[in-house]
């Protein structure tokens, strides 16, 4: 997961600074709105809502989006993002595996050092408007945007030399609420681009929806099927820079 998400904030970084270098001789954001394609590295402080409660505590997420705003002040675009835990409450989903002495027996037969994580990821499509206050010019202002797309998480339960053969594959899938469906999201936050295009950023609050099912036939530790919905809700603090693309405008020539 690691891996990915260096790759993806690398990308990003590169490809967008590239471009906004460019676009900054191109169009003047102090008079008039115009259309800019934004790309927007973003980070996330998660608090789980609902059923999501017991399964998870605080979380962070990780990713970026690229949204088009039109002169006419309409935003669409695409988002996707990695989320990572460190506090799992759903303690006994491992319970027929812990010992007397509240650990789990290694194939040495002392306990395994263990580490579990909450992790996961989502992608949806985005759309919104933004709503210019004035200062510091018409690209700058309050905006909300509402999204929908899929999501999907689960509980990863680390041994450390892989040396507890009930949670190596392809036994550990009985044990980790592999779980994906439908999400929701709505986001209310400011933006800020000054006229010297050379700080921009965002900011706000969100929340998120989610629908989810298992994709395990069974769980071990229940002894029974996993068919039952899961509601996987949260509340997220987020943020980013935003490395811009800026539309040339267009104008009109006559000629008698």
């Amino acid at each position: 997961m690691k891996r990915y998400i260096l790759f993806l904030s690398f990308f990003i970084l590169f490809i967008t600074t590239a471009f906004s270098q460019r676009a900054r001789r191109v169009a003047n954001v102090r008079d008039t709105s115009i259309g800019i394609t934004m790309f927007r590295p973003t980070a996330a402080a998660n608090l789980p809502i609902g059923q999501l409660q017991t399964r998870t505590g605080f979380f962070y997420t990780l990713g970026g989006s690229v949204i088009n705003k039109t002169a006419s002040q309409w935003l669409f675009g695409v988002e996707g993002y990695f989320f990572n835990g460190g506090i799992i409450k759903e303690k006994d989903h491992l319970k027929n595996l812990i010992n007397s002495s509240g650990g789990i027996t290694a194939q040495d037969g002392l306990n395994a050092d263990m580490n579990r994580y909450f992790r996961g990821w989502s992608v949806m499509g985005q759309f919104g408007r933004l709503f210019p206050v004035g200062k510091p010019n018409m690209n700058s202002g309050f905006f909300i945007l509402i999204g929908a797309g899929y999501i999907q998480h689960k509980i990863r339960t680390e041994i450390r030399q892989n040396n507890v053969w009930q949670l190596q594959k392809p036994y550990n899938k009985g044990y980790d609420r592999l779980s994906g469906g439908f999400n929701l999201s709505q986001f209310v936050g400011y933006q800020y681009i000054n006229n010297r295009k050379t700080l921009t950023f965002f900011l706000g609050v969100e929340m998120n929806e989610g629908l989810v099912k298992s994709y395990r036939k069974f769980n071990y530790d229940t002894q029974r099927p996993d068919t039952d919905w899961f509601y996987s809700s949260s509340f997220a603090i987020k943020g980013g820079w935003m490395f811009n693309v800026y539309h040339r405008k267009q104008t009109k020539e006559y000629y008698k």
